[in-house]
């Protein structure tokens, strides 16, 4: 677990563009989407992948009456974000947004590691598909990192309860992840079968998730 600036190992995904040369994170950000709401980009999550003509993106944008300034990058099918940034008016696509955000957090992985964090594993949303995946992969290459693999958020937790619990029992769970925007359910099955690699003679018990 990383901390942040303020001692929290949860910090928000989203990022303050102000008039002058400044990026601001997480909480301290939020605290500007009151006084500067076009300033302030959130629910990056929901635009990865995205193109701003597909009614998704317009429903949304009613529903929660979003006030950015939006263009469509005809070139590569993004939705663009145009903020004052640095004197001039600027425009961000998505994966770049992103991409700030993951250096970010390469930041604050290298100052609490003491060290340069290269390597990572990303937890996304179940419902992800091709396109989701393919944007974030090219924000994280634009923050200097690695991308090693994929895994499920909830699968991701699971694995986590059995090494934690250290089950050693057949049990049926549900894990439920409510987040701000959306809400997954997985039924997981953990089983205490014992399988042996005979190649490499390890013992390893077996997880059984299925998605729901």
């Amino acid at each position: 677990m990383v901390e942040n600036v303020q001692t929290q190992t949860k910090t928000n995904t989203i990022v303050s563009f102000n008039e002058n040369d400044e990026r601001l994170f997480g909480f301290d950000a939020k605290n500007r989407k009151a006084r500067f709401p076009k300033q302030v980009i959130n629910y990056m999550h929901f635009y990865l992948g995205k193109s701003l003509d597909e009614q998704e993106i317009k429903d949304f944008m009613e529903n929660f009456f979003i006030s950015y300034d939006l263009e469509s990058d005809n070139d590569r099918s993004v939705i663009n974000f145009k903020v004052n940034f640095n004197g001039e008016v600027r425009s961000f696509h998505t994966e770049e947004i992103f991409g700030m955000i993951f250096r970010y957090i390469k930041f604050l992985s290298d100052k609490f590691s003491k060290n340069s964090i290269r390597d990572c594993v990303v937890t996304v949303p179940s419902f992800y598909g091709s396109k989701e995946r393919l944007a974030l992969q090219n924000a994280i290459e634009l923050s200097g990192l690695n991308l090693l693999s994929y895994v499920s958020e909830n699968v991701a937790a699971a694995v986590h309860y059995y090494l934690d619990k250290k089950v050693n029992t057949t049990q049926n769970l549900i894990f439920y992840n409510m987040g701000s925007s959306f809400t997954q359910a997985t039924l997981v099955r953990f089983s205490n079968d014992v399988e042996v690699v005979k190649e490499a003679n390890v013992e390893y018990k077996r997880i059984n998730v299925i998605n729901i």
